[in-house]
């Protein structure tokens, strides 16, 4: 079996039983020994299972991993295992023992990058597991947990039922109590947020300071859970089973509340964000804000703000493109005004930029501007009252060239799918517009 090493710098391919060796023979020479004592059983699968993630960073080791079904069943263990044979996974997790939180989150990470890679294997591990009770109670379990380790495990768990619910082997009622998580997980997650002061300030923190970088914190992680429940919701959404289990008034609530999340959402550009952490005197007189970088948490959170954006810009188009809400229920749904042609105008200006990221939140929008209009043709006369197609016509302009070189990349993911070019999107959008011209 051989294995690709991941290394940010070389990248080399690597046969792992070359690189084993190559490590001892290293550390068995006198000179390289130092005193060690083992911190027992737990340090050594910790080890081993960063080992097993650093390796499922490139899926061609994935696809080697999901052809061992020793190891697989070693990776799914704490899932599969029921409760009289290793104890209760979620008491476990109540417990909130760091180390085992660890290397719980290592083993879900790695069972999620396998579980998407391609091949026959991958596919028999997804229905396995799949029909698998005791896996599927225990990810919904974690799912649904409000303890602190169950919270760091959300994300993986989401992503791996997300999976098993796309191949369709997920019973019916396990896909019904998925849905109806994420649905909960998308609106309700941002209070533990909104609670952290006040926890802090119970556990006696004194420091303002502490309070702030914990919330910016816990927000930018509820951020990005959001995001990553609302991208699966848009997955999960054209899939037959979806359809019966969301009524036209539940579809309309939701498309609601998510049209109102991107109204209410603040973007801002990467100069804004420098002009705002620069110092005082430099901010007054605009000196160095060419130059200058966000900070690395700036970065962070503006990258997350701009997934959930495009998750919920993912949300919104499968609502729509699905049928889902009438159209009466839209004009419930949607502003009678021309707010969320002018939140979507300021969408595209602020992602004018030649990224990826960006990108894709412009082909959304174009996508979401497509839908609306076939929709509720009505709202055609908000778009072209605010000359909506120049700041596509910008938009095209300015990531032509990404846009050209994002056509040999492929993200099965994305509702937006690699062979719609933003160029075809706008144009699309520019032909529905002018319908009401012509």
């Amino acid at each position: 079996m051989k294995w690709v090493l991941f290394n940010p710098i070389t990248n080399p391919g690597i046969a792992k039983a070359d690189l084993l060796q190559q490590e001892l023979r290293k550390y068995s020479k006198p000179k390289n020994r130092s005193p060690y004592k083992s911190r027992g059983a737990k340090e050594l699968v910790s080890q081993g299972l960063l080992i097993l993630e650093r390796l499922t960073q490139d899926q061609r080791n994935c696809t080697e991993i999901s052809k061992d079904q020793g190891l697989l069943s070693k990776i799914t263990s704490p899932l599969t295992s029921s409760s009289a044979d290793h104890g209760d996974l979620l008491t476990r997790l109540s417990a909130d023992n760091t180390t085992t939180v660890e290397m719980l989150s290592r083993s879900l990470t790695v069972l999620s990058r396998v579980l998407t890679s391609p091949g026959d294997d991958t596919a028999r591990l997804r229905q396995k597991l799949a029909t698998n009770t005791q896996a599927v109670s225990n990810l919904l379990g974690i799912l649904e947990g409000d303890s602190g380790g169950a919270q760091k495990l959300h994300g993986q768990a989401l992503e791996i039922l997300t999976e098993l619910a796309l191949d369709g082997s997920l019973e019916e009622v396990d896909f019904h109590k998925l849905l109806k998580a994420l649905l909960l997980r998308i609106f309700l997650e941002e209070e533990a947020s909104s609670n952290v002061t006040e926890q802090w300030t119970n556990n006696n923190a004194t420091s303002q300071v502490e309070i702030e970088h914990e919330q910016a914190g816990t927000e930018t992680a509820a951020t990005r859970l959001r995001g990553n429940a609302g991208e699966a919701l848009a997955r999960l959404l054209p899939v037959h089973a979806a359809r019966g289990i969301l009524s036209k008034q539940e579809a309309t609530s939701l498309l609601n509340k998510v049209l109102h999340k991107i109204l209410s959402s603040k973007m801002r550009t990467t100069l804004e964000i420098v002009v705002v952490n620069l110092p005082q005197e430099d901010a007054d007189t605009g000196t160095g804000s060419s130059s200058a970088q966000p900070p690395m948490d700036e970065n962070e959170k503006q990258s997350e703000e701009r997934k959930s954006m495009a998750a919920m810009l993912s949300l919104a188009v499968a609502i729509c493109n699905e049928n889902m809400v009438s159209e009466e229920g839209f004009a419930y749904a949607t502003p009678g005004d021309a707010a969320l042609a002018k939140k979507l105008k300021e969408i595209v200006k602020v992602n004018e930029q030649s990224t990826a990221e960006c990108l894709r939140i412009v082909k959304l929008v174009c996508q979401l501007v497509v839908a609306m209009v076939q929709v509720e043709p009505g709202c055609i006369a908000h778009f072209n009252g605010l000359d909506f197609m120049s700041s596509l016509t910008e938009a095209l302009e300015t990531m032509s060239e990404i846009d050209d070189c994002m056509l040999f990349a492929g993200n099965e993911h994305e509702v937006t799918k690699p062979a719609r070019s933003l160029a075809s999107l706008v144009k699309e959008a520019q032909g529905l517009l002018n319908t009401a011209q012509g």
